[in-house]
This record gives C-alpha cells, sequence and structure tokens, in this order.
C-alpha cells in the first residue's frame, strides 16, 4: 500500500501544479485538487459508511489477532 499512496500523493501534487499553470494561480490549483479529495470523502462517508466500518473492525481485529 506504501507504493500507491506515494504515487497518490505524486500524481496529486502534479495535477495541481499542472492545474495551478492552465488556471494562473498554483494556490487554485491546489484548492479544486483538495476540494476534489473533500467531495470524494463526503460521498464515501455517506453512501459507503458501514461497509468501510466494518472493513476497518475486521483489519484491526486481524491484526491483533496475529
Amino acid at each position: 500500500y506504501a507504493a500507491l499512496s506515494l504515487f497518490v500523493v505524486f500524481a496529486s501534487i502534479a495535477l495541481s501544479i499542472w492545474l495551478g499553470e492552465i488556471i494562473g494561480h498554483a494556490y487554485w490549483g491546489f484548492g479544486f485538487v483538495a476540494l476534489f479529495y473533500g467531495i470524494l470523502a463526503l460521498i464515501l462517508q455517506i453512501f459507503m459508511r458501514n461497509s468501510i466500518k466494518d472493513a476497518f473492525s475486521n483489519a484491526l481485529v486481524k491484526q491483533f489477532n496475529s
């Protein structure tokens, strides 16, 4: 998961810089990417709340039982 996380972080930074160059202000690019992640988190929270909670709980129990 570490490689995937690093990929997402660097891809987000690259997308932010690219959007900032298109728009003309770097902070707007970072703002739009942050807004995208905020909306994505809200959608996941609303629609997948129970399944995410169950998966997280199962992972914690499995980790502590090992």
